[in-house]
């Protein structure tokens, strides 16, 4: 079983757990990732998103860690940053309704919440993107249940979707650009590819994968996408010719 075979309630909870987490250090951080797509996307953005991802500057780092540690989260440092995670424990009425394989599942869920610099590196290579912290725009998120919505900080539309870009080309990543992609502008959005460090060359190597993996139609980018009425023709052309103007950027450096 993975995640997104959970029942849509449990599902549904823990991305709720998930906003308690964010609103409790909401002004320390910034918010990446999905949650920062689904402030952008709105309803657009049809996928569940269990993980947090956040950056945050140094002055505010301790701050965060005493407010995740005061909800019971375990933290722990890493290359990239730091990784907290608090054990997932449905209500007994959700417990009750899971079949044994969900209820083994969730037995090891967690709540996760990583926390980085601006400056992410990438994993074994050199290459890494960095954030403005400056550069940010208060957006409403609002739970499945009775929380009141409220805003986050989130980077502004262009680099958020410049970072996408550049990552690992599975599904999460390439529905996310799916969405964002649409909203940008393209002639702003290829100056920020093209002025962070070599972030253009990941980017110039994944189009083509986002591409060919998301024209499978038994892709779940593409049922995604299809269900979030994004026209996919009109995406591909636009992934096409920032792949045709990154070859051209390559050809003068």
């Amino acid at each position: 079983m993975n995640i997104e075979e959970l029942p849509i309630a449990i599902l549904k909870d823990v991305e709720d757990r998930s906003l308690q987490i964010i609103k409790h250090i909401k002004d320390d951080i910034v918010i990446i990732g999905g949650w920062a797509v689904r402030a952008w996307g709105k309803e657009k953005h049809g996928r569940y998103t269990l993980d947090i991802d956040g950056i945050t500057g140094q002055n505010k780092l301790e701050s965060v860690k005493d407010k995740l540690e005061s909800l019971g989260m375990k933290g722990k440092d890493s290359d990239w940053g730091i990784e907290f995670t608090a054990k997932y424990r449905p209500s007994e009425k959700l417990h009750a309704g899971l079949d044994e394989d969900a209820k083994r599942f969730v037995e090891n869920l967690e709540l996760r919440i990583e926390i980085s610099p601006p400056k992410m590196q990438e994993l074994a290579t050199h290459h890494y993107f960095e954030f403005d912290l400056e550069e940010v725009v208060e957006l409403s998120v609002k739970s499945h249940g009775d929380m009141p919505p409220f805003n986050i900080r989130v980077p502004s539309l262009e680099p958020l979707t410049a970072n996408k870009l550049g990552l690992p080309a599975d599904y999460k990543n390439r529905f996310d650009v799916g969405i964002l992609l649409p909203l940008c502008d393209m002639d702003k959005l290829m100056r920020i590819i093209k002025k962070t460090n070599d972030w253009a060359e990941l980017v110039y190597r994944r189009i083509p994968k986002t591409i060919g993996r998301t024209r499978d139609e038994s892709d779940l980018a593409h049922l995604l996408l299809i269900n979030a009425n994004i026209d996919l023709k009109s995406f591909f052309r636009a992934l096409e010719k920032l792949q045709r103007e990154l070859g051209e950027h390559r050809l003068v450096r």
